[in-house]
């Protein structure tokens, strides 16, 4: 046995950053939708939304009853919080993780010219000038900080304010900036006012404060409106501003019902939005009369609605999951007009062997699909339930675990999958992190280490258990001949255990490998077992069971993630790593005491899952579930052979009684969009949206629902356009 010092080891160290993308090719993405919908601004004929993880998407809204998907930035670090457009670029907010600055030059090709790094938790943005102000929210960095963004591509902090703790929005006014918040420590609100002659050097002027929470300060020359909200009343203060360090109170507007939050204005019309335990309420003043304001009209039961923005007559607004817009061209009467919807569930595992996947799909299902063609997975069938994790495919069949359960479904038939075993942890519903699959046994990571017997599906029960009294969890597991070899978290020196399952009656631990690591996953390879860590990649020389050695490492730096679950899959001379926000990792470990970082991809979402197909990789990053072709095999594509033409060749039957196939080509890789329309122009549904690699493509459309008559099929990408003719008749 061959004993390394830590000092000889050969060790790699590399950073993980956004925008990373290392031999690796994105193909294509199915069960795509929009994480929540949080901030939305209009800039001409353009909604830009911030949604989540999935980043800042870009609408066509030059017709506001037909909304168009043109675009999307999803380089995000984080969840794209909040958005603002200065000129030619969008400055995007993360959750936590900074901002970044893009350029929307053209609205149809967006990229980032520049980055700011502080971690600025829930920030609201305002420009003035050649400076960017943040209000910080929440965290150590809460209050208003200034950046010079005069060079988009070298923005900097100029300065800090801490006066002003958890900063909800900021207004800048001539040579003023107020700073509205709230003190967590009595819950009232305040009204913070700088002078920023020299934004530099900001002179902290007043402070004013209010029993509420204060969201949104209006300026109108020497009056204003301050949206605020307590016990008593709810609505808007008219303030004197007249004197801009010494505001004061002209009167009280209540508006009665909720919580008021937005206001938005344009010309002499207001709008501001209530919020309501169960839904929203829009109220709209004429405000041509700004210290006596009179409300015009009031719209009831708005679905959560969230930021709202005014635009040509059209006021958009968003729930968590869609925009929406109605039609303001008569105030007393307005009309619902638009609605563009991106809904769907969260894709967070997923499990491959050769031509069938398995997918969770967060409170949906669990889909079983045919990739025999590995870049255009079909849908065989679902099971249906609300929680599926840790899926692995071992055989015919497919393990995988709710809270507290080990579930067995038979997929010799993957057209009709069916239940054949079930163990339930004695009543607890705890997490397992991992499970291992043996011939006849099950390891189960959560609190301690549960070794199951599957020998008999009809009667599965705990064989034994190994719990360690020190402050650890097994998080990850792999069997390889009588030895199970599970890896910990949870103290100072995570490590490795080798655990004898001969007897799974009479488990016994033979060999324990520690390093300075805490490990979340562990494969074993011939003598090899890899440990997966938050900084490293370790080897474990297991040719002795009883005395592994580490004898190579790769270290990375950078990696973000927001859960816990985390994933290897062994394909030959590589492993493939989930890594939650910065995606998923390849290792090269053809040389075991050199290991490498071969590949990365940063996934639009947080890849907690992967699954492999000879050069495909699958990825469930939340958002979608991510087909990538890796370069490292330099395997030929055998399914792309491109056209050269974008366009609808033609569906078949057409006419069509029920059902047809709609053929379509594109030239080169693109998001598109495949739409259905009447007669008059009305959309009906969207087929698909999202990534297509170039080549042939097709989908079937069923119109069991649909009344006979002309129809039009419509593809867009960018700003090219193709339409077919399609009856039905029935």
């Amino acid at each position: 046995m061959k004993l390394v010092s830590l000092f000889t080891l050969l060790i790699f160290s590399l950073p993980i950053s956004a925008q990373n993308c290392l031999n690796m090719e994105l193909e294509n993405s199915i069960f795509s939708f929009w994480g929540n919908i949080s901030d939305l601004v209009i800039s001409g004929n353009y909604a830009y939304v911030t949604t989540g993880y999935s980043g800042l998407q870009v609408l066509d809204i030059s017709d506001p009853e037909v909304f168009q998907s043109v675009a999307c930035w999803d380089d995000n670090p984080d969840r794209a919080w909040s958005v603002i457009i200065e000129g030619d670029y969008a400055y995007v907010g993360d959750v936590d993780c900074g901002i970044s600055i893009i350029d929307i030059s053209d609205p149809l090709e967006l990229f980032e010219v520049g980055r700011l790094t502080q971690r600025i938790q829930y920030p609201k943005l305002t420009i003035a000038g050649d400076y960017l102000y943040v209000a910080g929210t929440y965290g150590v960095n809460s209050g208003m900080h200034i950046f010079d963004v005069s060079n988009p591509e070298e923005p900097y902090e100029v300065t800090y304010c801490q006066e002003s703790r958890r900063v909800r929005n900021i207004t800048i006014l001539d040579n003023y900036a107020y700073a509205s918040g709230y003190n967590p420590d009595d819950g009232s609100s305040y009204l913070h006012i700088y002078n920023v002659s020299d934004p530099t050097n900001p002179e902290h002027l007043n402070e004013i404060d209010y029993d509420g929470y204060e969201r949104e300060l209006i300026p109108f020359g020497d009056l204003a409106y301050l949206s605020v909200s307590n016990r008593d009343q709810n609505g808007f203060h008219i303030l004197d501003i007249s004197d801009r360090e010494n505001p004061e109170l002209v009167s009280i507007f209540d508006t009665g019902n909720g919580w008021a939050y937005d206001l938005v204005t344009s010309g002499d019309l207001l709008f501001l939005r209530e919020d309501l335990p169960n839904q929203d309420e829009f109220v709209l003043f004429d405000i041509s009369d700004l210290e006596n304001p009179v409300e015009v009209n009031r719209m009831e039961n708005m679905r959560g609605s969230g930021r709202i923005s005014f635009h040509d007559n059209f006021v958009y607004a968003r729930s968590d999951l869609e925009l929406y817009t109605f039609d303001f061209s008569d105030l007393e009467n307005p009309v619902p007009a638009g609605t563009f919807s991106r809904r769907g569930s969260t894709v967070y595992d997923v499990a491959v062997s050769g031509d069938l996947a398995c997918a969770a799909r967060f409170r949906e299902d669990l889909v079983f699909l045919d990739i025999s063609n590995p870049v255009e997975p079909e849908l065989i069938s679902s099971i249906e339930g609300s929680t599926f994790f840790n899926l692995i495919i071992d055989e015919s069949r497919v393990f995988y675990n709710t809270h507290g359960s080990i579930n067995v479904v038979d997929v010799s038939t993957p057209e009709n999958p069916v239940n054949c075993g079930l163990y339930h942890s004695q009543g607890h519903e705890i997490p397992f992190w991992n499970i291992a699959v043996g011939d006849d046994v099950v390891l189960l990571c959560a609190d301690y280490l549960r070794i199951i017997d599957i020998s008999d599906l009809d009667n599965i029960r705990r064989a034994s258990f190994i719990y360690d009294e020190i402050d650890t969890d097994p998080k990850g597991a792999d069997i390889q001949g009588d030895y199970a070899y599970v890896v910990y978290s949870g103290r100072d020196d995570g490590g490795l255990q080798v655990i004898d399952i001969t007897d799974i009656e009479d488990p016994v631990i033979v060999g324990q490998g520690n390093q300075d690591c805490s490990y979340l996953d562990v494969v074993v390879s011939g003598n090899y077992a890899y440990a997966y860590g938050r900084r490293s990649l370790d080897a474990f020389d297991i040719s002795d069971p009883f005395m592994p050695v580490c004898v190579g490492q790769v270290h990375y730096e950078g990696l973000r993630y927001d859960y816990y679950k985390w994933h290897l899959e062994l394909d030959g001379d590589f492993i493939y790593a989930s890594a939650h926000l910065s995606g998923f990792l390849v290792f090269d470990i053809s040389d075991p005491e050199n290991p490498e970082i071969a590949g990365h991809y940063d996934t639009p979402g947080s890849t907690e899952s992967v699954g492999v197909s000879g050069d495909i990789v699958y990825a469930a990053d939340g958002n979608s579930l991510g087909i990538y072709r890796s370069t490292l095999l330099n395997t030929p594509d055998i399914h792309n052979n491109s056209p050269n033409e974008f366009g609808i060749p033609g569906s078949y039957p057409n006419p069509f009684n029920s059902r047809t196939t709609i053929n379509y080509t594109l030239p080169i890789n693109g998001n598109i969009s495949l739409e259905l329309y009447n007669p008059l122009g009305r959309r009906i549904t969207s087929l698909y949206n999202g990534f297509r690699r170039a080549g042939d493509h097709s989908m079937t459309l069923d119109g069991v629902s649909m009344e006979s008559g002309l129809y039009f099929v419509r593809l867009s990408a960018g700003n090219t356009t193709a339409t077919q003719r399609i009856i039905l008749i029935k």
